[in-house]
């Protein structure tokens, strides 16, 4: 067991254990963290730090606030336990903290002007720090808001993924930053480029729901088009669905992929578009 009464002690396993909850894959095995994220939250929690000097009170509080945050990204809508974050790096004084609690803020404020200002000044955090990927992350959620809460569409999207395919090619997002992207060309009837964009996320590795909504995407982008769609092509989609045992955590994404593909069988003039997109 971890004494929380040793600092040395505490702060060397606990990195550890950080190292290990964040070396996972963000998406193919981020669940399988969950456990040790919150046994280290639960220490952290009993652990008296009255004994300890300033610096390893902040240490121990940096150290919450990380695991608390991968926590939040794991169950999404906790804004109690965000609150409490970004007072504790606040009080840290950690410019770089308060951008990781920033980003993950839609999660709990939902898609809002508040929550495109905390992803901007997030975003030029991390770009002073020279974290790429998470300035990519932040925008790439900012522009969603802008999709969400204000009914604008950009291509901004491409912008973005030139940037993560020069300076981060392997960033674990290049799937939904496509996606995200086709969306909005699809919303702007831009509709050969949206397939385009769709296309060119088959060569990147996606999670079977992520790769499910780009397929249905793709669907809806050609039956818009005027291309002729088969039953069966849905139906083989509906059953590999069926049959991909998805984490119950996805959900929403699955009912709004079966949603579209239900709107795809249905006439024309009852057609509802609801794509795909990926926060």
């Amino acid at each position: 067991g971890i004494d929380s009464s040793d600092f040395e002690h505490l702060s060397q396993s606990l990195s550890a254990a950080y190292a290990v909850v964040r070396s996972v894959n963000f998406e193919f095995n981020k669940f399988a963290s969950a456990g040790l994220a919150q046994d280290a939250i639960r220490l952290l929690n009993k652990t008296d730090t009255s004994k300890f000097s300033t610096g390893q009170q902040k240490a121990v509080n940096a150290l919450w606030v990380l695991f608390s945050l991968w926590d939040l990204y794991l169950h999404e809508n906790r804004p109690d336990v965000l609150d409490q974050a970004m007072q504790r790096a606040a009080e840290i004084g950690s410019d770089l903290l308060i951008a990781h609690c920033q980003r993950l803020v839609n999660l709990s404020a939902g898609y809002s002007a508040f929550s495109r200002h905390s992803l901007e000044t997030a975003e030029l955090t991390f770009r002073r720090f020279n974290q790429a990927p998470m300035a990519i992350y932040c925008k790439n959620n900012a522009l969603l808001n802008d999709m969400h809460s204000a009914g604008r569409t950009t291509d901004a999207f491409r912008d973005l993924i030139d940037e993560a395919t020069e300076v981060c090619p392997n960033i674990f997002s290049m799937v939904r930053l496509l996606n995200n992207a086709g969306v909005g060309a699809m919303l702007d009837s831009r509709f050969e480029e949206a397939l385009e964009l769709f296309d060119r996320s088959k060569t990147f590795n996606a999670l079977p729901i992520h790769r499910f909504g780009l397929e249905v995407n793709s669907l809806l982008c050609r039956f818009i088009m005027g291309d002729r769609l088969h039953e069966e092509e849905l139906e083989r989609i509906v059953l590999r669905v069926e049959r991909a045992n998805l984490d119950k955590r996805y959900a929403y994404h699955q009912s709004i992929v079966l949603l579209n593909i239900l709107h795809l069988q249905k006439p024309l003039n009852a057609f509802i578009l609801l794509p795909n997109e990926a926060g």
